[in-house]
């Protein structure tokens, strides 16, 4: 583990835009409370979106296969993550791929650390909401020891001015979120 710790990341970060993802975050995750990730203390979180037109099919298999294969995608180069960092000594851990809430602590954990690594909040209606992309994101995070710089927390209250997640169904107000839609709504807070 003699390596110089920023290049790494920096090595990393560039693997997944390579792979065309998204957005990529780092978070310190060290105050954590949960006892089984208590032995991390950052996480690298990547996530990519879908774009307005697949929530036509909300409802419909073509649906869940395109969420399916965004959730593989991400997996897979999370995967790669997870083999370079333990190659190099770390421990590492993925958590599954996220998209919108679930009740389970994984999913909880995913969205707090991609908070806590800047790429956007959560919203009014449990979603993950990014400023560039929405609730419309499928997020996964890989937990490990290794020492990374980490990116800020993302402290905007994006859904301040919003109140469609409290007014619409859960459908709707994937659809109608206005962040991702119009580049302007960040400036309403």
């Amino acid at each position: 583990m003699g390596i110089d710790i920023v290049p790494f990341q920096a090595r990393l970060e560039r693997l997944c835009y390579s792979y065309d993802i998204r957005l990529v975050g780092f978070a310190n995750i060290e105050n954590n409370d949960i006892e089984i990730f208590k032995k991390y203390s950052r996480a690298m979180v990547i996530a990519n979106p879908f774009d307005d037109e697949l929530m036509n099919y909300f409802e419909d298999d073509i649906f869940k296969f395109h969420v399916k294969h965004i959730k593989s995608f991400l997996e897979t180069i999370a995967l790669r993550i997870f083999n370079i960092l333990t190659m190099e000594g770390y421990k590492a851990l993925i958590l599954p791929s996220l998209f919108l809430k679930s009740d389970n602590e994984y999913s909880e954990f995913n969205k707090v650390t991609a908070k806590k690594a800047g790429l956007g909040n959560i919203g009014k209606g449990d979603f993950f909401v990014s400023p560039t992309f929405g609730n419309k994101i499928v997020i996964c995070s890989v937990l490990t020891d290794a020492p990374f710089e980490y990116d800020g927390e993302n402290n905007l209250d994006l859904c301040k001015v919003c109140n469609i997640c409290e007014k619409e169904n859960h459908i709707s107000s994937i659809k109608k979120c206005p962040y991702g839609k119009n580049k302007n709504f960040i400036n309403r807070r």
